[in-house]
C-alpha cells in the first residue's frame, strides 16, 4: 500500500465516534501487560490508565490517534 493510498483511506474513515472493546486489549487477556500506548497518544486525556483503559466519549475529538498504535486493535472508529 503506497502513502498515498494509506492516506486516502485515512481521510474516507468516519470520524463521528471512536469506540473501544476492553475485551480486546492486551490487559484483558494479560494481567501482567505493560501496554500504554492509547492513552499516551491521546491528545486530549480521553483514555484514562487502567487494566483495560477506560475511554470518556464525551472528551474524546475523534482524532483516531488511538487506532493504529492499539496492538490488538481494541479501538475502532
Amino acid at each position: 500500500m503506497s502513502l498515498l493510498s494509506a492516506a486516502e483511506r485515512f481521510a474516507a474513515m468516519d470520524r463521528s465516534s471512536v469506540a473501544f472493546d476492553p475485551k480486546r486489549c492486551l490487559h484483558s487477556s494479560d494481567r501482567f501487560a505493560e501496554c500504554d500506548a492509547c492513552f499516551r497518544i491521546c491528545p486530549v486525556e480521553a483514555i484514562h490508565p487502567g487494566k483495560p483503559p477506560a475511554l470518556e466519549t464525551e472528551k474524546c475529538t475523534h482524532c483516531l490517534a488511538c487506532l493504529p498504535v492499539c496492538p490488538p486493535g481494541a479501538f475502532r472508529a
